[in-house]
């Protein structure tokens, strides 16, 4: 309680710094921070001083759900969603599918985790990230191809290309270099003492700066009546797909991991795929895809999963009870598929 108390004000000091000193004050610094400098620090903390826990099956078999989650995903919102917001229009049918297949958790689960919960849940999170980047690299693994057949360019060098800006990402590096000590069997006590005291005081901020940030960088806006009810799908499908694992699974719960399975499905849309799809032919891009609604989908799925994941580690194990998980995913399905039908038949008796 007492640090919730805490986290709660360094909140609001976050929110009064942004509105007090919004000219003065540039919450994009402590995005970038965050990113490049202490999550990368944490990870490597994380997954060193949990090797035990972190052997070569755990690591396959968390890839391994991670994939499952993300094809899951994919097939969700290419071909379900629709049915439950038609009139979607193709292009943002096609956004949905790479937008909301493609997560982001070690933005929007790792440093909440580490925060609010145990080191377990923060590392097993951390892991999540490569099963996720694999996933985001078999889906541009099409275009890549594509765009070399067009372009004349060697498909080895291009997926080279790829696969080296997914290498060269401070979070990857960190889970890379950590993850490659671990096979070696080094433990974080066994390296320098300096390099430890380095690694210690640049991931000690973080506990600090995840209120701040969470209420200084999260800008929830550019909400039309479209992205509302995707993302009313996007949390509803993460609270049916985390109801239907612990069901099956129910030793997750008692192993302590149904606060991480519950919200990893609930990590904010992953921008990097966007990112790399404006890599290639643009006309054929923007044919096919909604750039713009992929940046919103990602600025409020951001927002709303930083702070949905914050209240459910918050509050703890309370969260983690699959009938309930089921009946609120299936709740906010149904109340999206209803309101965007109503906007649907308002917009049709609307005078052109």
């Amino acid at each position: 309680m007492a640090y919730l108390v805490q986290t709660i004000v360094l909140f609001f000091i976050g929110i009064w710094l942004k509105y007090r000193f919004k000219d003065d004050l540039n919450f994009n610094s402590i995005k970038i921070l965050m990113m490049q400098v202490f999550l990368p620090a944490v990870i490597f903390y994380l997954i060193l001083t949990n090797n035990t826990g972190v052997t070569e099956l755990h690591v396959w078999n968390i890839v391994a759900a991670t994939l499952g989650l993300n094809f899951i995903t994919f097939i969700f919102a290419r071909f379900f969603l629709p049915a439950i917001l038609p009139k979607l229009g193709k292009r943002i049918i096609n956004t949905n599918a790479v937008m909301l297949s493609a997560y982001a958790p070690c933005i929007t689960v790792v440093p909440i985790a580490a925060a609010l919960s145990t080191n377990t849940h923060a590392t097993y999170a951390a892991l999540f990230d490569i099963g996720d980047k694999f996933f985001i690299f078999i889906i541009l693994f099409a275009y890549i191809s594509i765009e070399a057949q067009d372009k004349g360019h060697s498909f080895i060098d291009k997926t080279w290309l790829f696969f080296r800006k997914i290498i060269l990402q401070p979070i990857n590096l960190a889970l890379l270099a950590s993850l490659l000590l671990v096979g070696l069997g080094i433990e974080f006590n066994e390296l320098s003492t300096i390099l430890q005291e380095v690694i210690i005081s640049i991931k000690n901020p973080l506990l600090i700066l995840i209120p701040i940030f969470i209420a200084g960088v999260v800008e929830i806006e550019n909400i039309s009546s479209t992205l509302l009810a995707v993302l009313m799908c996007k949390y509803g499908f993460g609270f049916l797909v985390a109801s239907a694992f612990l069901y099956v699974f129910p030793d997750v719960i008692s192993a302590n991991l149904g606060l991480l399975v519950l919200t990893a499905p609930l990590a904010s849309s992953s921008l990097w795929a966007k990112q790399n799809l404006l890599e290639f032919n643009q006309e054929k891009i923007n044919r096919k895809f909604d750039l713009q609604f992929a940046d919103d989908l990602f600025t409020n799925s951001f927002g709303i999963s930083l702070i949905l994941n914050f209240s459910i580690f918050s509050i703890g194990d309370v969260f983690v009870q699959p009938f309930w998980l089921m009946i609120a995913g299936i709740s906010l399905l149904v109340i999206a598929g209803f309101c965007y039908r109503i906007k649907i038949i308002i917009d049709s008796k609307q005078p052109v």
